[in-house]
């Protein structure tokens, strides 16, 4: 079994990139947090730096190995625009990946569970895994179930090759514009219901490719973390439908009881993510949080205050 100490010897290289002044301070708190829930193990975190040209504040580079990033490519629609620039600077850190383990981290999502680097490398080792993390929020109907999502993706590169690591969304824009606008407007005469089915999985944002090569193959293994979810009321087609037609419901399990159950910090008031691993919390995911940049300080307070109450508690800590 796999300890800290063999953890310190194999190393993590964490990936994440940032755009701009606020997701940069999140990642350095998440550097810190990290820091405080792993002591005395060693990991590498690399950035990918994707401000506009001429930003200056860029992240400490005694705390992380910062290359430049990728630039907004106006090329593509906008509403995919800032997926793409982020998964184009996540593909510029793949070379410099010299570790068996890779973690693809958001700036925005904390593992807030004592030792996670140790457990999790060693509990992908032992159920021979080739990924872990959290899968898509059941709330984000159009995205792919059960497989990990790219907020937080540990990959383990022995069983998957470096030249397989694309992160860039896998939309089809081949479509002219006209003929996308009328299919939506189609598709919203239809029940939400059956809406909810017909696009279940077909959103290949950030790191679908990995999702596409890999779902279906017998060879390897993944497995996420449990999502803490209230399934919406059924609609009124509902009642109406076939089963394999009603309001989406996930086909992985989930918890309805999250962390302010547990008499932590209320993450779901705050519109964030909660994910439980092994009945105890595991991390959040601060959904939206382009948002904080209305009033930054105390939205970032807020974040801090969340990870508190997790590392005092001692949330998450394996029996």
């Amino acid at each position: 079994m796999m300890t800290g100490k063999d953890v310190q010897v194999s190393k993590l290289t964490i990936c994440s990139a940032y755009h701009a002044a606020e997701s940069k301070r999140l990642l350095e708190l998440n550097r810190e947090t990290v820091e405080r829930l792993n002591p005395g193990v060693s990991f590498y975190w690399l950035v990918a730096d994707n401000t506009p040209a001429g930003f200056r504040d860029t992240a400490d580079k005694s705390k992380f190995a910062v290359s430049r990033g990728a630039a907004s490519d106006h090329s593509v629609p906008r509403w995919v625009r800032g997926s793409v620039q982020y998964a184009a600077g996540l593909n510029t850190l793949v070379p410099y990946i010299t570790t068996r383990f890779a973690l693809i981290l958001d700036s925005d999502f904390y593992i807030v569970r004592p030792g996670w680097i140790a457990e999790v490398l060693t509990h992908m080792q032992e159920r021979d895994l080739a990924f872990f993390g959290v899968p898509w929020h059941p709330a984000w109907h159009r995205k792919p179930r059960a497989f990990p999502a790219p907020h937080t993706l540990f990959i383990d590169l022995e069983k998957i090759p470096r030249e397989k690591l694309d992160f860039l969304p896998q939309y089809d824009f081949s479509s002219p514009g006209l003929l996308r606008k009328i299919e939506r407007r189609a598709y919203k005469m239809l029940p939400s219901a059956v809406i909810r089915r017909l696009e279940t999985g077909t959103s290949l944002d950030v790191a679908s490719k990995l999702y596409l090569l890999y779902r279906n193959n017998p060879s390897i293994r993944y497995e996420s973390v449990v999502p803490v979810y209230t399934p919406p009321a059924p609609g009124k087609a509902d009642f109406f439908l076939p089963k394999r037609f009603v309001r989406l419901h996930p086909s992985f399990s989930f918890s309805s009881a999250g962390f302010a159950e547990s008499g932590l910090y209320d993450v779901r008031k705050e519109g964030w993510e909660e994910f439980l691993w092994k009945g105890a919390p595991y991390g959040f995911h601060v959904r939206g949080s382009h948002k904080l940049k209305e009033n930054f300080e105390k939205g970032l307070a807020r974040v801090r205050g969340a990870i508190e109450s997790c590392v005092r508690s001692g949330a998450g800590k394996s029996a």
